[in-house]
């Protein structure tokens, strides 16, 4: 190959790599966690006895847990996970496609099909590489597109974290 082909089979190379970056707010190099990266999950009451707490994600590993009923401790629990554990997260959000989901699940006017009532809610947000999106979501939404990514999105972070070692043995 001559060399004004490899240049110009790199410059395309470089191209199209950028605008993929650009389209995936929450790509990653294997070594790379933006230091602005917070994630937060926060689980609204049911009319059970659901636990209701918020959780918070940042860049250097740091958990914190503000328990606030159906807990073992109400207040704030810390905690960390491993960057392996943050790459992991962020790849669920890009798995979830994140940013192109709606910024509301939560009634008709908002593409469910169907309606629960007195079902658990979650706010989900993440501040990644300077965007931020929340998406609310109650979970007595039924039939939108992307809706079970979401979920299984918001039940990967709690396990990712293992939030359930701070509930009530009677609400896990």
């Amino acid at each position: 190959m001559n060399s004004k082909f490899k240049t110009t089979a790199l410059l395309i190379f470089l191209v199209f790599t950028g605008c993929n970056r650009e389209t995936s707010p929450t790509a990653v190099s294997t070594e790379e966690i933006p230091r602005d990266l917070v994630i937060i999950i926060e689980r609204g009451i049911c009319f059970g006895t659901c636990p209701v707490y918020k959780l918070t994600i940042t860049a250097n590993g740091s958990v914190e847990f503000e328990g606030r009923h159906y807990v073992k401790k109400k207040g704030i629990v810390r905690a960390t996970i491993t960057r392996e554990q943050l790459k992991h997260l962020i790849a669920e959000f890009e798995k979830a496609k994140f940013f192109t989901l709606q910024d509301r699940y939560v009634d008709k006017e908002d593409g469910c099909n169907d309606y629960v009532a007195d079902t658990p809610s979650a706010k989900t947000s993440i501040t990644i590489a300077g965007k931020t999106k929340s998406i609310d979501h109650q979970h007595g939404c039924k039939g939108p597109l992307n809706i079970d990514q979401l979920t299984a999105l918001e039940d990967k972070i709690d396990e990712v974290v293992n939030s359930s070692q701070w509930f009530d043995e009677n609400n896990q």
